[in-house]
């Protein structure tokens, strides 16, 4: 059995990765995780373009999130659902160190970086078809998970040179099978 690809990207330091992140991220077996978020979208109407064709979730206040996460050869398929929004991605870790984070065309290299809590996950790279995108056009992300005693909290801020806040999403997640 292969290992997940967070497990597989951080190596010897998947030790001191908080247990409840662990678990989130460990398991080669589909799972399950629910709670709710608070989404911001930018201001300038560019930025909101972008948003949507990426297929980040509109604002609202307390919206239900299940996110969804499904073993894919040497990946993951995320399926996050935002009420009855959804936003799917493709996960692998190809070298130590990193994920690879792929919607659609596009693919974003995130180096992963353990903190006090948790883990932080910076856009270090991007492509469109394989092409690579300008350092300028890349967006900024300020992407952590905090680790809680029964899950964990998510804080993803991306936003874009010279345009700003594309989307803001924070919230929480359990496991579903600990959801009452």
């Amino acid at each position: 059995m292969s290992l997940a690809p967070f497990q597989r990207a951080l190596g010897a330091s998947w030790a001191n990765l908080p247990p409840s992140l662990q678990e989130f991220h460990r398991s080669a077996e589909p799972r399950i995780y629910q709670g709710q978020a608070d989404i911001t979208r930018g201001q300038n109407q560019l930025a909101r373009l972008i948003a949507s064709l990426f297929r980040f979730p509109p604002a609202g206040r307390q919206v239900p999130v299940t996110v969804t996460i499904t073993p894919d050869g040497d990946g993951e398929i995320w399926a996050r659902q935002f009420a009855t929004h959804q936003l799917r991605s493709h996960i692998h870790s190809p070298k130590p160190g990193e994920i690879v984070e792929r919607f659609g065309p596009f693919a974003f290299t995130l180096p992963l970086e353990l903190t006090e809590d948790g883990l932080s996950l910076p856009v270090a790279y991007g492509s469109i078809l394989g092409l690579p995108l300008p350092k300028a056009l890349l967006p900024r992300s300020e992407a952590k998970e905090i680790a809680t005693p029964n899950g964990f909290r998510f804080d993803i801020r991306l936003s874009l040179p010279l345009l700003g806040l594309m989307v803001h999403y924070q919230g929480s997640l359990t496991p579903q099978e600990d959801r009452k």
